[in-house]
């Protein structure tokens, strides 16, 4: 087990690109971060739209932007579209489904302020992101290239 672990650490963090893309990430991602998190508190604070209602409505709006944005400029990958593109959307369904959970606990159940809840919620998914990014979605992106013969 933790030899996986191990080899999972050196993974994200293996190959000269590894920090250039994690800064790309936190480019790209960050936008979308405070998208999702100022989104969300106006949909909720001055709207009559519930937390699962204004969850799916800023996530449409995001995977429509991010995941060109991820592909093209974090990852800097132009093949594979279609491959990445269901990985993409069936990671994302993972994280509407924990940003929806965080949100109805922090928010709902805890009675944090919404601005608060949110932010919180996006503490702990952003860095998931980065991770299940490199690690699935665009796996064959952090490696080289192998020049074609």
């Amino acid at each position: 087990m933790s030899n996986r672990i191990v080899g999972l650490v050196r993974g994200v963090f293996h190959g000269e690109h590894a920090a250039q893309q994690l800064i790309r990430h936190l480019i790209v991602g960050g936008s979308g971060v405070v998208f999702n998190w100022v989104a969300f508190s106006v949909l909720r604070h001055f709207t009559a739209l519930g937390t699962l209602q204004s969850t799916l409505l800023v996530h449409a709006v995001l995977l429509a932007t991010i995941f060109p944005l991820q592909k093209l400029f974090t990852f800097k990958k132009k093949k594979h579209g279609s491959r990445q593109a269901i990985r993409f959307l069936i990671n994302d369904v993972g994280y509407i489904t924990l940003d929806y959970l965080l949100a109805v606990a922090f928010i709902d159940m805890l009675g944090l302020p919404i601005w608060f809840g949110k932010g919180c919620g996006l503490a702990i998914l952003t860095p998931l992101s980065f991770l299940s990014q490199r690690l699935w979605v665009f796996s064959d992106a952090s490696k080289p290239e192998q020049p074609e013969a």
